[in-house]
């Protein structure tokens, strides 16, 4: 069988069978499809459909796009839908219903959308290669690491804002994203940009668990809220935002002493759920934080390189992380918590671009690359690369979504696997 496609992917295209209200379409029938190396075309809005007859010229349009190019697969289908049925739905019925994600911009789908803040990004350039160009409030070219992974789970390929007041409880069950852009797990990190805290995302959480239960009853809800894939992607701008930037942090604590104190509050965090039914769960270690282009450009020491420093402080919070993750794990009971590295990868992107498909890895492709993210990328719109899949950054801060795509599949295959 040709590489290029097979049943039941992680890179997964769903071609659906849907029925629209005005608000929203279910999903009666789904085959997954490999397509693309990471699909972004197929992507389901949380917003009111057009009018019917709109909604039926704009179904005949993409069919007839995609009819040629899908035929053999679909007559494949047909079989499967009705001679081989059984296969579709075994493979279908996955262990994990939602994925809910908590953290920062790296899982930020749109949330500070609606908040008044600078730290948005629902604007061009951002979202240029997302489903029709359309910026949505996530900092990059397009999706992010946890919309590959809920399609690896067979869950739909982009996951909602819990504040798009669009997005209706049926849309979130199967994912949600309570994440807000420049905050962290101290307070005052969130409090330098006026963004959500991660108290206010884990009260969003549990009015979610409230909603949920009301929409779908006691016992679905449960399901839904034991059986979730929980992801937590939060920390750097603990450091690069506040620690480093501020010197309200630096009085208090050292760098070990501030490392405690965050660990404390992300167990806080993670037990909070827990009580409120969650046991799946995956909390991403810190990325080299000194390679990011904006941490480059900032150091003092060697204008242009890397701020070891800054490494040095992500490894040593990664390993007292991991104490954290295997110290909870014995103490709460059914949880099962999960340490996600991503520090490796893209150090190891950073120092052999070339090797991984990539072109640049010091600059990002809005602007010079060097200091611009947020509002200064749509000030420099005459600067932005040519092409987004040859950078490791589309800002100076976030990664591009190859290099999104590139994280998921490996956390997928070295960690979240176990939960498949």
């Amino acid at each position: 069988m040709n590489n290029r496609f097979s049943i039941l992917t992680n890179h997964a295209t769903s071609l659906c069978i849907r029925i629209c209200s005005t608000t929203q379409c279910r999903v009666y029938r789904r085959i997954y499809i490999s397509t693309a190396p990471y699909p972004s075309r197929q992507i389901h809005h949380c917003k009111k459909l057009p009018p019917y007859r709109r909604r039926l010229q704009l179904f005949a349009m993409s069919s007839a796009l995609h009819f040629r190019r899908h035929l053999p697969w679909l007559i494949f289908s047909c079989f499967l839908l009705h001679g081989g049925g059984r296969v579709l739905a075994a493979a279908g019925k996955g262990k994990v219903p939602a994925i809910i994600v908590f953290g920062d911009s790296s899982v930020d789908t749109g949330n500070n959308n609606f908040i008044p803040t600078v730290a948005r990004s629902n604007f061009w350039p951002y979202g240029r290669d997302y489903a029709n160009g359309l910026p949505t409030g996530r900092f990059s070219n397009g999706r992010l690491a946890t919309e590959f992974i809920s399609e690896a789970f067979g869950l739909p390929p982009s996951i909602p804002a819990y504040l798009d007041a669009n997005c209706t409880i049926d849309q979130l069950a199967a994912g949600v994203s309570f994440a807000s852009a420049a905050t962290g797990l101290d307070n005052a990190t969130a409090g330098v940009l006026s963004v959500i805290t991660l108290a206010q995302q884990l009260a969003y959480f549990k009015e979610y668990t409230d909603r949920l239960k009301a929409a779908k009853g006691e016992a679905a809800a449960a399901e839904i809220i034991g059986e979730a894939l929980y992801i937590w992607s939060i920390g750097t701008n603990d450091f690069i935002e506040n620690y480093y930037n501020l010197p309200e942090r630096r009085l208090q604590y050292t760098v070990g002493e501030y490392q405690a104190y965050l660990l404390g509050l992300a167990e806080a965090a993670i037990r909070r759920v827990h009580a409120l039914g969650g046991r799946k769960m995956d909390f991403t270690g810190l990325t080299p934080m000194g390679c990011l282009p904006a941490e480059r450009i900032g150091n003092r020491d060697d204008p242009g390189e890397c701020n070891e420093q800054y490494n040095a402080v992500a490894r040593t919070f990664n390993a007292k992380l991991q104490e954290l993750v295997a110290k909870l794990n014995s103490q709460l009971p059914g949880l099962h918590l999960v340490f996600a590295d991503t520090y490796q990868l893209l150090a190891a992107v950073v120092n052999r671009p070339a090797d991984y498909g990539f072109e640049n890895a010091v600059q990002g492709c809005c602007g010079t690359g060097l200091f611009e993210a947020g509002y200064f990328c749509s000030f420099s719109t005459s600067m932005l690369c040519g092409n987004a899949n040859k950078y490791v950054f589309f800002d100076a801060i976030h990664p591009t979504e190859k290099m999104y795509k590139l994280l998921a599949d490996t956390v997928i295959n070295t960690t979240l696997h176990v939960f498949m």
